[in-house]
């Protein structure tokens, strides 16, 4: 709303109702404009005996990347980097408890903070090292990392993670970076099902 009334001031009319309206047909006009563009693409570029590189444009559209949250496809990309890099990280030592593997976590995600703002810039990004472990700005992603070792049973931080679903805002989406190494989970599928069907979050579970 707050970009909505930026763009009226623009509008050559008086009346706030018509200049909302003005900006919708334009809103709608351009959306009509770019549909009609990516289906001339496809049409051109789209051959079925080729493959679509990933990381094209057509790719990205038939993938519906267009269609995801912002901050669903931040949460993809920290997925993607987090679970290349925490095994690397722990190759030779394991974490020493669970403020050091937060320490490790967020140190990997600042290293990629300008790649991270650079590919989502509608996600106001910074983390923070409190309760949540991290955070973006306007807690529209919340970060919570759990060790699984030793002692500590799935049981144990999935009670952990049940009570952080309650304590946490609603509108916010959490992610849970699971690190396991000892290999305690053995369905993550169902593991991570039980959390992602009650509400917006997202389960990492890395060994």
């Amino acid at each position: 709303m707050k970009d909505l009334s930026e763009i009226t001031e623009y509008i050559d009319v008086t009346n706030e109702e018509k200049a909302t309206e003005k900006v919708w047909k334009v809103c709608k006009r351009h959306g009509k404009q770019v549909e009609k563009a990516l289906r001339r693409m496809r049409n051109i570029f789209d051959k079925p005996f080729y493959l679509i590189p990933n990381n094209s444009l057509l790719g990205l559209v038939a993938r519906r990347e267009h269609l995801k949250e912002p901050v669903l496809l931040l949460v993809q990309s920290i997925c993607e980097h987090l679970n290349k890099a925490l095994p690397m990280a722990f190759h030779r030592n394991l974490p020493k408890n669970e403020n050091d593997l937060n320490d490790k976590v967020s140190a990997l995600i600042q290293s990629d903070r300008v790649e991270f703002e650079r590919e989502h810039p509608s996600i106001r990004f910074a983390c923070t090292n409190v309760i949540p472990d991290h955070s973006t700005q306007d807690y529209e992603l919340l970060i919570e990392s759990k060790y699984l070792r030793g002692s500590t049973s799935p049981t144990k931080v999935r009670d952990g993670i049940a009570a952080d679903l309650i304590e946490y805002p609603q509108q916010a989406h959490i992610l849970f970076v699971v690190y396991g190494p000892e290999h305690q989970i053995y369905d993550d599928d169902k593991y991570r099902r039980e959390f992602e069907n009650q509400r917006r979050c997202t389960i990492l579970i890395v060994r």
